[in-house]
């Protein structure tokens, strides 16, 4: 494990960990957007989709990828207004980066918050700013 620095995580690394949510935390799969004083700016990525397949403007609002078409065993949606920050000591071991999201996901990402009917207008002009976009 020598060598592996959590904060060098390339931004859109898709990562299992722990979320702290009451009792015992249970690993989930995170999207890395950002690195802050010592924590990892994550969104959360879900394979309970029914919401987002059944409901179109939810849909908009994240961005929806297949199973076997990036590194999700199941059909997944990435939820640009789910954020979590993780520690970066909770990143430690490099096992926990299990894949890089296309290219093309940054523009997904903008789309999706763009047309998010869960974010508000500040919340939405941050995310964008911190993304590079207006």
């Amino acid at each position: 494990m020598s060598g592996f620095q959590p904060a060098a995580i390339p931004r859109y690394s898709v990562v299992r960990a722990a979320l702290p949510q009451g009792g015992d935390p249970e690993e989930k799969l995170l999207v890395v957007v950002s690195h802050r004083q010592g924590h990892a700016l994550t969104m959360k990525a879900t394979s309970q989709v029914a919401l987002y397949q059944n409901d179109p403007e939810q849909m908009a609002g994240c961005v929806f990828y297949r199973a076997g078409e990036v590194c999700f065993h199941l059909d997944t949606v990435v939820q640009p207004d789910n954020l979590f920050m993780i520690q970066h000591a909770n990143l430690r071991d490099p096992a926990c980066v299990i894949g890089q999201l296309p290219a093309d996901f940054h523009g997904k990402l903008v789309q999706a918050i763009r047309a998010s009917i869960k974010l508000d207008a500040n919340r939405r002009r941050v995310l964008l700013e911190m993304l590079g976009e207006r």
